[in-house]
C-alpha cells in the first residue's frame, strides 16, 4: 500500500507535530527509523516536564523552537503531554517520519511559524521562528528568535545581533555586520560572510565559505567544508574536520587547522596561527605573529620575517627565509631550513636538518640529530648528544660539537642528510598546495 499524499486534508485528520534532527539522531544519540516507521520511547514518562517522550511543536504548543538542522513532519500516536518547560511544546510516546523537507507550508504556519514569501523582508526578534522553503528573501537587524533557510534558499542577512540562523539544504546566503547571536552553514550551503564582529559562525557539512574581515567572534569551519577566509583581524577562526581553507592577511586573532585540515595560508602579519593533528599547511610571507605547527602536520613555509614558528611531533617542514623570530623543531621533526638571518632556530629530539646561511642568532641542534649547517656567520651553534653534525665556514660565535667525525665520516653524513632532504623540499610544496 503507497503511503498517503501529505497536504492539508492530511493535517486535518492525523495527529502530528514539527521537529528536527541531525539526519535522524537527536538526545542521547537517539536514531530514529526510516520514514513511516513508527518508533517508540524507551523512557517515556507522561508527567508535563522535559523528558520521557518525543518532544515536537503542535498547534497550541509552539514556543520551544527546533534545536537540530533537519526539519521534520511527524505523525504521532498516543497521549500528547503539554510541556511548558524550556518553551511550550508537546511529548508523545510514539512518533514517525512522514515528511522532510517536502512539508506543506501550513503545517508551519498552523504552529505560529511564519513561512517566508518569495522577495519578502523581514527582522525576526525574540520569541519568533521564520523559515524559508526554497524562496529569495531579506533578514534585516535580526536580534532574537530562530531563522531556517532551506530547500535551496536565498537570503541575504544583514545586522544580525542576536538569535539563531540556519542555512540548510544547500541554500545560498550573504551575511554581513554580525555582531551577535550564531550563524549556521548546513548541508552543502554556499554563504559569503562579511565582517563578524561577533557572536558564533559555523560552516559545517560540506559548505562553501567566503568570510571577510572577521574582527570578533568565533568561526568554525567543520566536516569537510571549503573556506576562503581573508583579512582576519581578531576574534577566533578554526579549521577542523579535514576542512579546506585558504587564508589571507591574517593580522590578528587566532586560526588553527585541526584534524587533517589542509591550509594555504598566506600574508600573517600578527595573530596566532595553529596547524593541528596531521593537517597539511602551507604558509607563504609570514611577517609577524605566531606559527605552531604540531601533530604530524606537514608545512611549508615561506618568508618568515619576523614572529615565531614552531614545528613539533614529527612534523615535516621545508622552510625558507626567516630573517627574524625563532623557528623550532622538535619530536622527530625533518626541517630544510634556509636563509636565517636572526632569531633563533632549534632542532631536537632525533631531528634531521639542512641548515643554509644563517648569519644571526641561535641554533642548536640535540638528541641525536642530523644537522648540514653552512655559513653561519655568528650567533651560537652547538650539537650535543651524539648527534651527526657537518658545519661550513662558520665567522662568529660558538660552536661546541660532542660526537668526533672524521673526515669520511662528515662526507657520508653529508649524503645521507640531502638524501632524507629530498622528501621535504618538491614533495612539501606539492602536498600543502
Amino acid at each position: 500500500m503507497s503511503n498517503p499524499v501529505i497536504n492539508s486534508a492530511w493535517l486535518d485528520t492525523h495527529d502530528w507535530m514539527l521537529r528536527s534532527s541531525n539526519d535522524g539522531v537527536t538526545h542521547n544519540g537517539f536514531k530514529w527509523k526510516r520514514k513511516w516507521a513508527w518508533n517508540k520511547c524507551p523512557d517515556w514518562n507522561p508527567e508535563p516536564v522535559c523528558g520521557g517522550g518525543f518532544h515536537g511543536l503542535a498547534p497550541g504548543a509552539i514556543s520551544a523552537g527546533f534545536f537540530y538542522q533537519r526539519l521534520e513532519l511527524h505523525e504521532t500516536r498516543g497521549e500528547r503531554v503539554i510541556v511548558e518547560e524550556h518553551g511550550l511544546k508537546i511529548k508523545v510516546p510514539e512518533s514517525r517520519i512522514v515528511a522532510i523537507g517536502n512539508i506543506p507550508v501550513e503545517a508551519f504556519e498552523r504552529c505560529g511559524i511564519h513561512a517566508v514569501k518569495n522577495g519578502e523582508t523581514l527582522s525576526p526578534k525574540k520569541g519568533e521562528v521564520y523559515v524559508a522553503l526554497g524562496v529569495t528573501c531579506g533578514v534585516k537587524d535580526m536580534s532574537g528568535g530562530e531563522f531556517r533557510a532551506l530547500n535551496s534558499s536565498k537570503v541575504h542577512i544583514e545586522n544580525q545581533s542576536g538569535g539563531e540562523f540556519w542555512a540548510c539544504d544547500k541554500s545560498i546566503v550573504h551575511a554581513e555586520n554580525q555582531s551577535g547571536g550564531e550563524f549556521w552553514a548546513y548541508d552543502n550551503s554556499k554563504v559569503h560572510a562579511e565582517n563578524q564582529s561577533g557572536g558564533e559562525f559555523w560552516a559545517r557539512k560540506n559548505s562553501k565559505v567566503h568570510a571577510e574581515n572577521q574582527s570578533g567572534g568565533e568561526f568554525w569551519a567543520c566536516k569537510n567544508s571549503k573556506v576562503h577566509a581573508e583579512n582576519q583581524s581578531g576574534g577566533s577562526f578554526w579549521a577542523c574536520d579535514k576542512s579546506i581553507v585558504h587564508a589571507e592577511n591574517q593580522s590578528g586573532g587566532s586560526f588553527r587547522a585541526c584534524d587533517n585540515s589542509k591550509v594555504h595560508a598566506e600574508n600573517q602579519s600578527s595573530g596566532s596561527f595553529w596547524a593541528c593533528d596531521k593537517s597539511i599547511v602551507h604558509a607563504e610571507n609570514q611577517s609577524g605573529g605566531e606559527f605552531w605547527a604540531y601533530d604530524n602536520s606537514k608545512v611549508h613555509a615561506e618568508n618568515q620575517s619576523g614572529g615565531e614558528f614552531w614545528a613539533r611531533k614529527n612534523s615535516k617542514v621545508h622552510a625558507e627565509n626567516q630573517s627574524g623570530g625563532e623557528f623550532w623543531a622538535r619530536k622527530n621533526s625533518k626541517v630544510h631550513a634556509e636563509n636565517q638571518s636572526g632569531g633563533s632556530f632549534w632542532a631536537c629530539d632525533k631531528s634531521i636538518v639542512h641548515a643554509e646561511n644563517q648569519s644571526g642568532g641561535e641554533f642548536w641542534a640535540y638528541d641525536n640529530s642530523k644537522v648540514h649547517a653552512e655559513n653561519q656567520s655568528g650567533g651560537s651553534f652547538r650539537a650535543r648528544n651524539k648527534s651527526k653534525v657537518h658545519a661550513e665556514n662558520q665567522s662568529g660565535g660558538y660552536f661546541r660539537a660532542l660526537a668526533y667525525l672524521t673526515q669520511t665520516e662528515a662526507q657520508k653524513l653529508k649524503e645521507e642528510i640531502q638524501r632524507a632532504m629530498q622528501d621535504l623540499t618538491a614533495p612539501a610544496g606539492d602536498e600543502a598546495e
